[in-house]
């Protein structure tokens, strides 16, 4: 785990309670994903209560445990191999381990997730990058074009300014993963995250690694840096979502799609 000596060392990072953390008030890049969408979902995601999903548990379970290898053993415990949920011997097992105070995992989310810890260790790159670090601490800044409030949460931010990205995916090669990165928002994500750091550290980053890690075998690793062209492209979009929050804030008006009817065409990659 960070220890706080390493908090020291990088500056405007700050240490802060998950729940803290979701309360503040700043924008994350998942808000501006929304607005991107329309005003519509960015106001709705806004004012709907947070809904946490079974489904999100082996994701946020795999990403803790590779972040937090010994941290991840004190909080998760697999149930038994053969346990079935809907069975009163199942509801019973779980009722144990969360009496417990552990978060129960089903055996074979379990087992992938040790595996997955095993190959980035293992692995010569990736158990390199994952060292001189601190894991998910919080930093807050004022975007200085909209003069809106912002905060990130980067997954492995190393004392040397390199940022980390931890990326659980079913396929890690480059050409799959290339275009995950753009049907998620990668490009906007690190590029908030670039912009993000030095307004409130006021270090540059010293570069960005996506690790990307298969959830099932041979749970094999990816190691991406994104070039220039691609933090500009995502620069773009997150700046165009502020100016789009930053509208809306002025006139009050959350708009959805366009009211004119518009015309469908074939893409230009049919075309």
């Amino acid at each position: 785990g960070a220890e706080m000596s390493d908090v020291i060392k990088i500056p405007g990072v700050v240490p802060i309670t998950e729940a803290d953390y979701n309360a503040h008030p700043a924008e994350r890049n998942s808000d501006l994903g929304y607005l991107l969408k329309s005003p519509a979902h960015y106001w709705h995601h806004k004012n709907s209560p947070r809904k946490t999903k079974d489904c999100f548990e082996f994701g946020t379970a795999a990403h803790f445990a590779i972040l937090e290898p010994t941290k991840f053993y004190d909080i998760y415990q697999a149930l038994p191999k053969s346990c079935d949920l809907r069975t009163a011997i199942g509801k019973a097992a779980k009722a144990e381990i969360v009496a417990a105070g552990k978060t129960p995992l089903k055996y074979d989310e379990y087992d992938a997730i040790e595996r997955m810890i095993e190959s980035v260790y293992s692995h010569p790159t990736a158990s390199k990058y994952l060292t001189g670090g601190v894991v998910e601490h919080a930093y807050f800044w004022t975007d200085p074009v909209t003069g809106i409030a912002c905060k990130a949460k980067p997954d492995y931010l190393r004392t040397d300014n390199v940022y980390i990205d931890l990326k659980t995916t079913d396929d890690a090669s480059p050409e799959a993963f290339q275009r995950s990165a753009m049907k998620w928002g990668y490009p906007r994500q690190m590029a908030y995250y670039q912009d993000g750091l030095k307004e409130a550290t006021k270090r540059e980053l010293a570069g960005t690694i996506l690790l990307a890690v298969e959830y099932e075998a041979p749970y094999a690793v990816g190691i991406y840096a994104p070039d220039d062209l691609m933090i500009e492209y995502g620069r773009q979009q997150y700046q165009r979502a502020l100016d789009i929050l930053a509208e809306c804030r002025k006139t009050n008006l959350y708009p959805g799609y366009d009211v004119k009817t518009q015309a469908l065409s074939l893409p230009g990659w049919i075309k």
